[in-house]
């Protein structure tokens, strides 16, 4: 790990392991899962929800409306109305996934212009445009790149992303492209030398690098290479639930270390065995981090996706499914099955506000919510986006 990256960042660990005084605020967080308060109400949590600024630094429901080739099937943008009701200030907008190609990542941006357009949302390019989303009760998205295939063959196709955008980019999805090897292949092989080449160009562009969906060695080779914090948006904890797309206790301290953040995911397989998570058992990966490293390197990143059971009808849930299913970047085994629920009282982005009120009943003080839900985006933006 490069010492200059760690930007300051003492590990709980290290304290502990030298006896000294530990903030009563983490013990407070260490103890909230067994020890939850209840002096707070829901007009309490309403309150502190709408002051804060709330971020899902994964939105792949933003393309409702449009296919998986990024053609427009209804350019309303309704899955930005979810989001508006759950008090959400900014998303990342998904404009790539999977083996999409440059053409299919023009039609998406060409989507999401349509909309950020007609509907007088603000495309965030800077850490003063969430500000100024969340000061003039406007929402505000950036473009999130969850695959780089589109740029395998022209590196330099990335400078037209970034002028369209794309403020955030994962090396590949899932399986090996030329410049990572991802989460879901047999072996942990890292970044290729293309992939080392992509993340120096991630740093000139000012785009944050995003370790989800990649190997382990992966994303430890990005810490290695770039010299901006890499966050990982969406990802779970494999301490709480062993899943082949979460993460190890130690790639949640090597992010932190760097200066990044975990998202907290909400997509069902990946929060526990049950078809319907509970709420208890999504918030047993935020605390488990929170522990971990603290909350300043903790974040949420619901993924939430029109697959949704009831949001879509399930003659579509099925055609969706089986379009990921054949395109290579699912399988049944790690992605499971549909009806998709997500955990209950955050089951669409409608009711994202309820994870305010989880965070105050399990003892997190005002502000470390605010950290968690949009106050640790802003740091990183504010380092990259200059």
């Amino acid at each position: 790990m490069k010492s200059g990256n760690r930007r300051g960042f003492v590990k709980l660990t290290g304290l502990l392991a030298a006896g000294a005084a530990i903030s009563p605020n983490l013990i407070a967080l260490a103890n909230a899962a067994n020890k939850p308060s209840t002096s707070y109400s829901d007009a309490d949590a309403m309150k502190i929800h709408k002051e804060l600024i709330a971020i899902d630094g994964a939105a792949p429901m933003l393309s409702w409306g449009a296919d998986t080739l990024g053609n427009v099937t209804d350019p309303s943008g309704k899955a930005f109305d979810f989001y508006i009701q759950g008090g959400v200030t900014a998303a990342a907008a998904s404009i790539t996934t999977g083996r999409m190609s440059m053409e299919t990542a023009r039609k998406s941006v060409a989507f999401f212009d349509n909309i950020i357009e007609s509907r007088g949302f603000i495309k965030i390019r800077s850490a003063t445009d969430v500000e100024r989303a969340k000061r003039e009760k406007k929402f505000g998205t950036w473009y999130h790149m969850q695959s780089s295939n589109c740029v395998e063959e022209k590196l330099d196709d990335l400078e037209e992303l970034k002028e369209a955008g794309v403020g955030q980019l994962q090396p590949t999805y899932n399986y090996r492209n030329r410049f990572a090897n991802g989460a879901l292949e047999r072996v942990d092989g890292g970044l290729s030398r293309s992939g080392t080449d992509l993340i120096k160009k991630c740093n000139e562009l000012k785009i944050i690098v995003d370790g989800s969906h990649q190997g382990v060695r992966d994303v430890l080779d990005m810490i290695e290479v770039s010299s901006s914090p890499v966050i990982i948006s969406h990802a779970n904890s494999s301490a709480v639930y062993k899943h082949p797309r979460n993460i190890p206790d130690e790639l949640i301290k090597a992010v932190a270390e760097n200066g990044g953040f975990v998202g907290v995911n909400g997509w069902p397989p990946f929060v526990s065995d049950s078809q319907r998570p509970t709420f208890d058992q999504f918030f047993a990966h935020i605390d488990h981090m929170v522990q971990l490293v603290g909350p300043d390197h903790v974040a949420i990143g619901m993924d939430y996706f029109q697959l949704i059971q009831g949001v879509v009808p399930d003659a579509e849930v099925e055609k969706i499914y089986d379009q990921m299913i054949g395109s290579g970047a699912w399988t049944a085994v790690e992605y499971g099955k549909p009806p998709y629920v997500y955990p209950e009282s955050i089951e669409t982005p409608k009711t994202l506000y309820n994870v305010t009120g989880g965070l105050l009943k399990r003892g997190y003080s005002k502000e470390d919510i605010g950290k968690i839900w949009g106050d640790n985006w802003m740091r990183v933006m504010h380092e990259v986006w200059v």
